[in-house]
C-alpha cells in the first residue's frame, strides 16, 4: 500500500472513531447508582461538554418518561410526578431528572440518551420502608416514630 493510501486509511479510522463517541464530547449521568425510599425524591444529573446536541429522552426502564429538546426545552410530562431542571450554567450543558414521590415501579435502569452524542445508564434501587405493630405490617410513612 501506498504511503496516501494509509493516510487516507487513518484519517477515515480517525473519523469513524469521532463518529462514534460524539465527536469527543463528554457525556455524564450522575449519580450512577441511587437508592432511595420509597416515597422520596430522586434526582439524576445528564451533562455533556457538546454545544449542540438536539434532544435529551430520559427512560426509566426502557420505557420513555421524558423529552428535553435543546432549541425549546422542557416537553411536559404527563405524569406530574416526573420533572426536570436545567442546569445552572456553570455546571455545563444538561439537565437534572426529577422523581418527586419515587415509586418502587421507578426502579430499574435509568437512561439519559443524549441525542446526536450519546447515551448512559444508571440504576434506582427504591426500598420500602415497614415496621411491625400488633403482628400487622404498617408502612412507616402512615405513623409517626418517637
Amino acid at each position: 500500500m501506498s504511503i496516501v493510501c494509509l493516510l487516507l486509511l487513518l484519517v477515515l479510522l480517525l473519523l469513524l472513531v469521532c463518529g462514534t463517541n460524539g465527536g469527543g464530547a463528554e457525556m455524564s449521568l450522575m449519580p450512577e447508582t441511587l437508592t432511595v425510599l420509597r416515597g422520596d425524591q430522586s434526582r439524576f444529573s445528564c451533562r455533556t461538554t457538546r454545544p449542540q446536541w438536539g434532544a435529551m429522552i430520559w427512560q426509566l426502564s426502557g420505557k420513555t418518561m421524558l423529552t428535553i429538546s435543546q432549541q425549546n426545552g422542557l416537553v411536559p410530562s404527563t405524569n406530574p410526578n416526573i420533572t426536570a431542571e436545567k442546569a445552572a450554567p456553570s455546571q455545563g450543558e444538561g439537565w437534572t431528572l426529577v422523581l418527586k414521590d419515587t415509586q418502587r415501579e421507578y426502579q430499574g435502569e435509568v437512561s439519559c440518551d443524549l441525542q446526536e452524542v450519546h447515551k448512559r445508564t444508571a440504576h434506582l434501587y427504591v426500598q420500602g420502608q415497614c415496621i411491625r405493630r400488633r403482628s400487622e405490617w404498617l408502612n412507616v410513612q402512615d405513623y409517626s416514630l418517637i
